[in-house]
């Protein structure tokens, strides 16, 4: 089961495919397109494909194995003009929060030590 195309999901697939030489027809559901995780971990667990890419709890929330292929950073980008705002300093907050860290935790496949914490700056224009 492939994810729409553009999708990091899709391109992650189509990699892992090339690199073991697998033709793409040759992985049952291939053709079809799941629009999210749930939607992949669903159709692999009804039978209507071998494999799809998807996080560590879609494939828990059906009961089916996983296997890490990547690691991935999501930032949270805001703009210096609201850093300050204290709707985003809550967001911020509770973003690095032990009970949202634990929270993430029970989830399972996600790395929280930097959450809630600046990493960078960049400049925009």
């Amino acid at each position: 089961m492939q994810r729409e195309p553009g999708a990091g999901a899709h391109k992650l697939l189509e990699q892992a495919l090339r690199a073991k030489k697998v033709p793409p027809g040759a992985v049952r559901g291939h053709g079809g397109v799941a629009l999210g995780h749930m939607e992949v971990a669903q159709a692999i667990a009804m039978g209507a494909a071998d494999a799809g890419i998807a996080i560590r709890s879609a494939a828990a929330a059906f009961g089916l194995g996983f296997i890490p292929l990547a690691v991935e950073r999501f930032d949270l980008v805001i703009p210096r003009a609201l850093a300050t705002d204290p709707r985003v300093e809550r967001l911020v907050d509770m973003l690095g929060s032990r009970d949202f860290r634990r929270e993430l935790d029970t989830v399972g496949g996600y790395i929280t030590y930097e959450s809630g914490h600046q990493v960078g700056e960049t400049r925009s224009g």
